[in-house]
Protein backbone atom coordinates (compact mmCIF):
# COMPACT_ATOMS: atom_id res chain seq x y z
CA UNK A 1 0.00 0.00 0.00
CA UNK A 2 0.85 3.60 -1.01
CA UNK A 3 1.82 5.52 2.42
CA UNK A 4 2.64 9.04 0.91
CA UNK A 5 -0.55 10.89 -0.02
CA UNK A 6 1.04 13.15 -2.57
CA UNK A 7 1.91 9.69 -4.42
CA UNK A 8 -1.79 8.56 -5.00
CA UNK A 9 -3.35 12.64 -5.70
CA UNK A 10 -0.14 12.39 -8.25
CA UNK A 11 -1.49 8.94 -9.57
CA UNK A 12 -4.89 10.26 -9.68
CA UNK A 13 -3.84 13.50 -11.43
CA UNK A 14 -2.46 11.62 -14.39
CA UNK A 15 -5.04 9.27 -14.41
CA UNK A 16 -7.53 12.17 -15.00
CA UNK A 17 -5.26 14.07 -17.97
CA UNK A 18 -4.91 10.24 -19.45
CA UNK A 19 -8.57 9.90 -19.35
CA UNK A 20 -9.33 13.04 -21.04
CA UNK A 21 -6.82 12.91 -23.55
CA UNK A 22 -7.36 12.63 -27.42
CA UNK A 23 -9.92 13.00 -29.68
CA UNK A 24 -11.93 10.49 -29.37
CA UNK A 25 -13.09 12.20 -25.54
CA UNK A 26 -15.53 15.15 -25.05
CA UNK A 27 -13.20 15.67 -21.82
CA UNK A 28 -15.06 17.82 -18.93
CA UNK A 29 -12.41 18.32 -16.48
CA UNK A 30 -12.84 20.24 -12.87
CA UNK A 31 -10.50 21.44 -10.24
CA UNK A 32 -12.40 22.24 -6.98
CA UNK A 33 -10.17 24.19 -4.23
CA UNK A 34 -11.65 24.64 -0.91
CA UNK A 35 -10.81 25.90 2.67
CA UNK A 36 -12.75 25.27 5.68
CA UNK A 37 -13.19 25.46 9.62
CA UNK A 38 -14.39 22.17 11.05
CA UNK A 39 -15.81 22.42 14.80
CA UNK A 40 -14.93 18.55 15.32
CA UNK A 41 -12.81 17.18 12.65
CA UNK A 42 -12.05 14.15 14.52
CA UNK A 43 -15.94 13.22 15.41
CA UNK A 44 -15.68 13.28 19.14
CA UNK A 45 -18.71 13.19 21.28
CA UNK A 46 -16.64 14.05 24.24
CA UNK A 47 -13.66 16.95 24.44
CA UNK A 48 -13.99 18.07 20.55
CA UNK A 49 -12.07 20.36 19.00
CA UNK A 50 -11.85 22.49 16.39
CA UNK A 51 -9.21 22.55 13.71
CA UNK A 52 -9.29 23.83 9.53
CA UNK A 53 -9.53 20.98 6.92
CA UNK A 54 -8.31 22.31 3.22
CA UNK A 55 -9.48 20.12 0.52
CA UNK A 56 -8.22 19.89 -3.12
CA UNK A 57 -9.67 17.18 -6.42
CA UNK A 58 -9.89 17.65 -9.89
CA UNK A 59 -12.36 15.26 -11.54
CA UNK A 60 -12.58 14.15 -15.28
CA UNK A 61 -15.53 13.00 -17.54
CA UNK A 62 -14.59 11.80 -21.13
CA UNK A 63 -16.78 9.63 -23.75
CA UNK A 64 -14.26 7.27 -25.54
CA UNK A 65 -17.34 6.05 -27.54
CA UNK A 66 -20.84 7.55 -27.97
CA UNK A 67 -23.01 6.42 -30.63
CA UNK A 68 -26.98 6.93 -31.64
CA UNK A 69 -27.95 3.97 -29.73
CA UNK A 70 -25.30 3.23 -27.12
CA UNK A 71 -22.36 4.97 -25.27
CA UNK A 72 -19.54 4.52 -22.53
CA UNK A 73 -18.25 7.48 -20.23
CA UNK A 74 -15.16 7.42 -18.04
CA UNK A 75 -15.46 9.01 -14.60
CA UNK A 76 -12.63 9.77 -12.49
CA UNK A 77 -12.01 12.41 -9.84
CA UNK A 78 -8.71 12.29 -7.13
CA UNK A 79 -8.79 14.49 -4.15
CA UNK A 80 -6.65 14.99 -1.28
CA UNK A 81 -8.29 16.41 2.18
CA UNK A 82 -5.03 18.00 4.96
CA UNK A 83 -6.38 18.52 8.83
CA UNK A 84 -4.20 21.55 9.75
CA UNK A 85 -4.55 20.13 13.79
CA UNK A 86 -3.23 17.18 15.11
CA UNK A 87 -5.55 14.19 16.56
CA UNK A 88 -3.41 14.67 20.01
CA UNK A 89 -0.98 16.99 21.32
CA UNK A 90 2.29 16.64 19.66
CA UNK A 91 0.98 14.23 16.85
CA UNK A 92 1.15 14.29 13.24
CA UNK A 93 -1.36 16.15 10.96
CA UNK A 94 -3.67 13.98 9.11
CA UNK A 95 -4.60 13.64 5.26
CA UNK A 96 -7.14 12.15 3.17
CA UNK A 97 -6.65 10.67 -0.03
CA UNK A 98 -9.16 9.56 -2.52
CA UNK A 99 -9.05 7.99 -5.92
CA UNK A 100 -12.37 6.94 -7.61
CA UNK A 101 -12.91 5.92 -10.93
CA UNK A 102 -16.28 4.90 -12.56
CA UNK A 103 -17.40 3.11 -15.90
CA UNK A 104 -20.47 3.14 -17.27
CA UNK A 105 -22.20 2.30 -20.40
CA UNK A 106 -25.65 1.90 -21.97
CA UNK A 107 -27.49 0.71 -25.25
CA UNK A 108 -30.73 0.72 -26.56
CA UNK A 109 -31.92 -2.92 -27.37
CA UNK A 110 -35.42 -2.21 -28.24
CA UNK A 111 -37.33 1.59 -28.96
CA UNK A 112 -38.53 0.85 -25.40
CA UNK A 113 -36.27 -1.27 -23.78
CA UNK A 114 -32.77 -0.03 -22.68
CA UNK A 115 -29.55 -1.89 -20.72
CA UNK A 116 -26.56 -0.34 -18.91
CA UNK A 117 -24.00 -1.56 -16.75
CA UNK A 118 -21.59 -0.07 -14.25
CA UNK A 119 -18.17 -0.93 -12.86
CA UNK A 120 -17.03 1.60 -10.23
CA UNK A 121 -13.31 1.40 -8.12
CA UNK A 122 -12.52 3.49 -4.94
CA UNK A 123 -9.46 3.61 -3.32
CA UNK A 124 -9.58 5.94 0.35
CA UNK A 125 -5.62 6.39 2.08
CA UNK A 126 -6.25 7.53 5.43
CA UNK A 127 -2.87 9.19 7.69
CA UNK A 128 -3.23 9.72 11.47
CA UNK A 129 -6.93 11.53 10.95
CA UNK A 130 -9.46 9.36 13.52
CA UNK A 131 -12.68 8.67 12.71
CA UNK A 132 -11.33 8.28 8.93
CA UNK A 133 -11.20 4.78 7.51
CA UNK A 134 -8.96 3.19 4.45
CA UNK A 135 -10.39 0.75 2.14
CA UNK A 136 -10.70 -0.50 -1.54
CA UNK A 137 -14.43 -0.74 -2.29
CA UNK A 138 -15.51 -1.78 -5.88
CA UNK A 139 -18.81 -3.24 -7.52
CA UNK A 140 -20.07 -3.86 -10.93
CA UNK A 141 -23.59 -3.12 -11.58
CA UNK A 142 -26.47 -3.87 -14.42
CA UNK A 143 -30.02 -1.95 -15.21
CA UNK A 144 -32.60 -2.82 -17.77
CA UNK A 145 -35.25 0.13 -18.12
CA UNK A 146 -38.67 -0.62 -20.06
CA UNK A 147 -40.61 2.74 -21.08
CA UNK A 148 -44.25 2.20 -21.24
CA UNK A 149 -46.28 4.89 -22.93
CA UNK A 150 -45.06 8.74 -22.64
CA UNK A 151 -45.06 8.73 -18.36
CA UNK A 152 -44.32 5.59 -17.06
CA UNK A 153 -41.10 3.36 -16.97
CA UNK A 154 -39.59 0.65 -14.67
CA UNK A 155 -35.99 -0.82 -14.05
CA UNK A 156 -34.65 -3.60 -12.61
CA UNK A 157 -31.30 -3.66 -11.65
CA UNK A 158 -28.53 -5.22 -9.46
CA UNK A 159 -24.96 -5.21 -7.70
CA UNK A 160 -22.14 -7.03 -6.73
CA UNK A 161 -19.44 -5.88 -4.92
CA UNK A 162 -17.24 -5.77 -1.48
CA UNK A 163 -15.24 -3.17 0.50
CA UNK A 164 -11.62 -4.17 1.76
CA UNK A 165 -10.94 -2.48 4.74
CA UNK A 166 -7.31 -1.42 5.41
CA UNK A 167 -7.93 -1.67 9.40
CA UNK A 168 -6.85 -4.89 10.31
CA UNK A 169 -9.54 -5.10 13.55
CA UNK A 170 -12.53 -4.17 10.76
CA UNK A 171 -13.85 -6.85 8.50
CA UNK A 172 -14.15 -6.98 5.06
CA UNK A 173 -17.30 -7.03 3.35
CA UNK A 174 -19.28 -8.29 -0.02
CA UNK A 175 -22.82 -7.43 -0.66
CA UNK A 176 -25.15 -8.40 -3.72
CA UNK A 177 -27.93 -6.47 -4.41
CA UNK A 178 -31.05 -6.86 -6.24
CA UNK A 179 -33.84 -3.93 -6.56
CA UNK A 180 -36.91 -2.57 -8.67
CA UNK A 181 -38.16 0.67 -9.45
CA UNK A 182 -41.44 2.48 -11.20
CA UNK A 183 -41.69 5.93 -11.76
CA UNK A 184 -44.06 8.43 -13.41
CA UNK A 185 -43.14 11.70 -15.15
CA UNK A 186 -44.18 12.38 -18.16
CA UNK A 187 -42.35 16.05 -17.99
CA UNK A 188 -39.41 17.30 -15.32
CA UNK A 189 -41.96 19.61 -13.48
CA UNK A 190 -43.28 16.46 -11.77
CA UNK A 191 -41.86 13.03 -11.05
CA UNK A 192 -42.19 10.39 -8.86
CA UNK A 193 -40.82 7.04 -8.24
CA UNK A 194 -41.12 3.65 -5.76
CA UNK A 195 -37.99 1.66 -5.01
CA UNK A 196 -37.48 -1.94 -3.30
CA UNK A 197 -34.17 -2.76 -2.67
CA UNK A 198 -32.89 -5.74 -1.29
CA UNK A 199 -28.98 -5.90 -0.21
CA UNK A 200 -27.20 -9.14 1.29
CA UNK A 201 -23.78 -8.53 3.30
CA UNK A 202 -21.95 -11.13 4.42
CA UNK A 203 -18.72 -9.73 7.01
CA UNK A 204 -15.75 -11.76 7.14
CA UNK A 205 -16.52 -12.20 11.17
CA UNK A 206 -18.31 -14.27 13.61
CA UNK A 207 -22.00 -14.50 14.03
CA UNK A 208 -22.97 -13.32 17.71
CA UNK A 209 -25.20 -15.12 19.63
CA UNK A 210 -26.81 -15.20 23.71
CA UNK A 211 -25.65 -18.23 25.59
CA UNK A 212 -27.71 -18.70 28.81
CA UNK A 213 -24.63 -19.67 30.66
CA UNK A 214 -21.66 -17.67 29.43
CA UNK A 215 -23.59 -14.41 27.76
CA UNK A 216 -22.90 -13.03 24.40
CA UNK A 217 -20.57 -15.49 22.27
CA UNK A 218 -19.42 -16.03 18.91
CA UNK A 219 -21.59 -18.50 16.79
CA UNK A 220 -20.60 -20.73 14.28
CA UNK A 221 -21.56 -19.43 11.28
CA UNK A 222 -20.68 -15.50 9.68
CA UNK A 223 -22.63 -12.52 10.24
CA UNK A 224 -24.59 -12.49 7.15
CA UNK A 225 -27.41 -9.06 7.11
CA UNK A 226 -30.51 -8.63 4.50
CA UNK A 227 -31.09 -5.39 4.16
CA UNK A 228 -34.22 -4.42 2.83
CA UNK A 229 -35.12 -0.35 1.54
CA UNK A 230 -38.69 0.69 0.87
CA UNK A 231 -38.68 4.61 -0.65
CA UNK A 232 -40.71 6.75 -2.53
CA UNK A 233 -39.36 10.18 -3.97
CA UNK A 234 -41.21 13.07 -5.64
CA UNK A 235 -40.01 15.73 -7.52
CA UNK A 236 -41.26 19.56 -8.16
CA UNK A 237 -39.52 21.91 -11.06
CA UNK A 238 -41.69 24.78 -10.64
CA UNK A 239 -38.95 28.45 -11.02
CA UNK A 240 -37.19 26.21 -7.77
CA UNK A 241 -36.02 22.14 -8.06
CA UNK A 242 -37.74 20.37 -5.02
CA UNK A 243 -36.67 16.66 -3.99
CA UNK A 244 -38.16 14.93 -1.62
CA UNK A 245 -37.64 11.44 -0.43
CA UNK A 246 -38.65 8.88 2.34
CA UNK A 247 -37.52 5.79 2.71
CA UNK A 248 -37.95 2.67 5.43
CA UNK A 249 -35.27 0.23 6.10
CA UNK A 250 -35.52 -3.11 7.70
CA UNK A 251 -32.11 -5.21 8.34
CA UNK A 252 -32.20 -9.19 9.39
CA UNK A 253 -29.12 -10.33 10.53
CA UNK A 254 -28.48 -13.32 11.89
CA UNK A 255 -26.00 -11.90 14.16
CA UNK A 256 -27.25 -10.91 17.59
CA UNK A 257 -28.27 -6.95 18.28
CA UNK A 258 -28.18 -5.97 14.79
CA UNK A 259 -31.48 -6.41 13.42
CA UNK A 260 -33.05 -2.87 13.24
CA UNK A 261 -36.07 -1.30 11.64
CA UNK A 262 -35.39 2.86 10.41
CA UNK A 263 -36.85 5.62 8.88
CA UNK A 264 -35.02 7.96 6.55
CA UNK A 265 -36.00 11.47 5.31
CA UNK A 266 -34.21 13.39 3.07
CA UNK A 267 -34.52 16.60 0.69
CA UNK A 268 -32.90 19.08 -1.38
CA UNK A 269 -33.91 22.77 -2.73
CA UNK A 270 -32.66 24.74 -5.28
CA UNK A 271 -33.25 27.74 -6.49
CA UNK A 272 -31.72 31.18 -7.76
CA UNK A 273 -31.83 33.55 -4.93
CA UNK A 274 -30.61 36.54 -7.13
CA UNK A 275 -27.67 38.45 -8.44
CA UNK A 276 -26.41 35.68 -10.06
CA UNK A 277 -26.60 33.44 -6.69
CA UNK A 278 -28.05 30.20 -6.46
CA UNK A 279 -28.96 28.66 -3.39
CA UNK A 280 -29.08 24.69 -2.35
CA UNK A 281 -30.21 23.00 0.80
CA UNK A 282 -29.77 19.40 1.97
CA UNK A 283 -31.20 17.45 4.98
CA UNK A 284 -31.60 14.29 5.87
CA UNK A 285 -32.54 12.44 9.07
CA UNK A 286 -32.66 8.57 10.21
CA UNK A 287 -33.78 7.23 12.93
CA UNK A 288 -32.77 3.68 14.04
CA UNK A 289 -34.45 1.52 16.82
CA UNK A 290 -32.93 -1.86 17.23
CA UNK A 291 -35.17 -4.94 17.62
CA UNK A 292 -32.99 -6.96 20.34
CA UNK A 293 -30.20 -4.60 21.71
CA UNK A 294 -27.77 -6.12 24.18
CA UNK A 295 -28.54 -6.61 27.83
CA UNK A 296 -26.16 -4.18 29.73
CA UNK A 297 -23.56 -4.94 31.77
CA UNK A 298 -25.45 -3.75 35.49
CA UNK A 299 -24.32 0.09 36.14
CA UNK A 300 -23.32 0.03 31.88
CA UNK A 301 -25.04 1.24 28.84
CA UNK A 302 -25.83 -1.25 25.93
CA UNK A 303 -23.59 -0.83 22.96
CA UNK A 304 -26.58 -1.38 20.68
CA UNK A 305 -28.84 1.77 21.28
CA UNK A 306 -31.25 3.65 19.38
CA UNK A 307 -29.34 5.61 16.55
CA UNK A 308 -30.11 9.06 15.16
CA UNK A 309 -28.61 10.88 12.36
CA UNK A 310 -29.01 14.11 11.59
CA UNK A 311 -27.44 16.75 8.46
CA UNK A 312 -28.27 19.72 7.11
CA UNK A 313 -26.55 21.41 4.49
CA UNK A 314 -26.79 25.35 2.81
CA UNK A 315 -24.77 26.00 0.03
CA UNK A 316 -24.61 29.59 -2.00
CA UNK A 317 -22.68 29.31 -4.96
CA UNK A 318 -22.34 31.84 -8.18
CA UNK A 319 -20.30 31.60 -11.56
CA UNK A 320 -18.19 34.44 -11.41
CA UNK A 321 -16.91 33.83 -15.35
CA UNK A 322 -17.66 31.31 -17.74
CA UNK A 323 -15.28 28.89 -15.86
CA UNK A 324 -14.79 29.85 -12.59
CA UNK A 325 -17.75 30.17 -9.73
CA UNK A 326 -16.70 30.19 -5.88
CA UNK A 327 -19.21 28.97 -3.58
CA UNK A 328 -19.72 29.10 0.26
CA UNK A 329 -20.95 26.13 2.64
CA UNK A 330 -22.56 25.96 6.17
CA UNK A 331 -23.39 21.99 7.44
CA UNK A 332 -24.56 20.61 10.34
CA UNK A 333 -23.97 17.04 11.59
CA UNK A 334 -25.41 15.06 14.63
CA UNK A 335 -24.84 11.24 14.70
CA UNK A 336 -24.82 8.96 17.40
CA UNK A 337 -26.92 6.47 20.39
CA UNK A 338 -30.15 8.74 21.62
CA UNK A 339 -30.80 6.71 24.96
CA UNK A 340 -26.98 7.06 26.10
CA UNK A 341 -26.29 10.33 24.45
CA UNK A 342 -23.04 9.40 22.67
CA UNK A 343 -23.43 11.88 20.03
CA UNK A 344 -20.68 13.73 18.43
CA UNK A 345 -21.75 17.36 16.95
CA UNK A 346 -19.89 19.06 13.75
CA UNK A 347 -20.68 22.55 12.55
CA UNK A 348 -18.44 23.08 9.31
CA UNK A 349 -17.72 26.28 7.12
CA UNK A 350 -16.08 25.96 3.78
CA UNK A 351 -15.62 28.60 0.93
CA UNK A 352 -14.52 26.33 -2.75
CA UNK A 353 -13.39 28.14 -6.19
CA UNK A 354 -14.13 25.65 -8.52
CA UNK A 355 -12.27 25.51 -12.32
CA UNK A 356 -13.27 24.07 -15.77
CA UNK A 357 -10.16 23.47 -17.37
Amino acid sequence: MIQRPSVWLALGALLSLVCTSGNAFAADVRTVLSMGYDSNPFEEAIAARGGWVSRFFVSSTGYPFAGKRSRVQVQHQAGVKRVWESATDGGEMGDVVVNHITVQTQTRVWPRVGVAGNATLKVKQATHVPGEESYLRGALGARVTGQAGAAYRGTLFGRWGGDDSRDASLPEVSLRELGLSAEYGKTRRLTGRLTGTWRWMDYDRPALTEDPNRGVVPAKGRQSDLLRVLSADVQVYRGMLVHVTYAYLSNHSNSFGYGFHAHRFQGILVRPVGLGIDAQVFFTFQFRHYDDPLDPVPGQISEADEYEQTMGVLKLSRQLAPRWSISLQYGFHRNGARRSGAFYRKHVYTCSVEAAL
